[in-house]
């Protein structure tokens, strides 16, 4: 049972990490700086990177847990 329960709140932090990497590329376009959209830096390309990073393990990690 907690097994399950451990599985299910891992899938539904998933679901909100993936939300908050939709969010955060799409804000990164939209914003503007210095009269470009700040996607076109590379520190903000970086952080999106290891974001996309993170949440392409974790997918992996809940898949195989479940």
């Amino acid at each position: 049972m907690l097994t399950e329960i451990r599985i299910i709140t891992g899938a539904m932090g998933l679901g909100v990490a993936k939300a908050a990497l939709d969010e955060a590329v799409r804000y990164a376009a939209e914003r503007k700086q210095f009269g470009k959209s700040i996607n076109r830096f590379q520190a903000i390309q970086l952080k999106l990177a290891e974001m996309a990073t993170d949440l392409e393990a974790t997918t992996h990690l809940v898949h195989y847990a479940a």
